[in-house]
């Protein structure tokens, strides 16, 4: 639906540019000079028949070349997002290494903190218990 929706975007535009260039075209031949009277106007229907469709030929022709130009484009866009998400990942895949490795020295700086937290506090203990043997006199040696 939205590649629908794409193509008929770009047609609308390729036309409406068209429908432009021939307005102007029209707007630089009415202010050219009129061309002598020797000439005769076509009147043959058939001729402005081929005319009309020459033209609608022409438009179909630059309408298909907008649209594998369009198709183009949006591939190679399509081609540039995925590059970016591939990129976005492989940063994010590191910088969770990062963070889980960064993780793990804390864990591993904690654990050995409290390790000598407890083991400081156990030789305070044991001075504390030497200390108040000593006091009481029941200290073995």
């Amino acid at each position: 639906m939205k590649k629908t929706r794409s193509h008929l975007a770009v047609f609308a535009a390729i036309a409406s540019l068209s429908f432009l260039a021939a307005c102007s075209d029209d707007d630089q031949k009415a202010s050219a000079p009129a061309p002598a009277a020797t000439e005769a106007p076509a009147t043959n229907d058939s001729s402005a028949s081929e005319v009309a469709k020459d033209k609608a030929d022409e438009l179909k022709e630059e309408a298909d070349k907008a649209a594998d130009k369009a198709e183009d484009a949006a591939h190679a866009a399509k081609e540039d997002t995925i590059e970016a998400k591939d990129k976005a990942v492989r940063e994010l895949d590191k910088a969770a290494d990062d963070a889980k490795e960064k993780a793990s020295e804390l864990k591993d700086a904690v654990d050995k903190a409290a390790h000598d937290a407890v083991a400081d506090i156990k030789d305070d203990a044991a001075k504390a218990d030497r200390a108040i043997q000593e006091k009481v006199g029941d200290h073995k040696e």
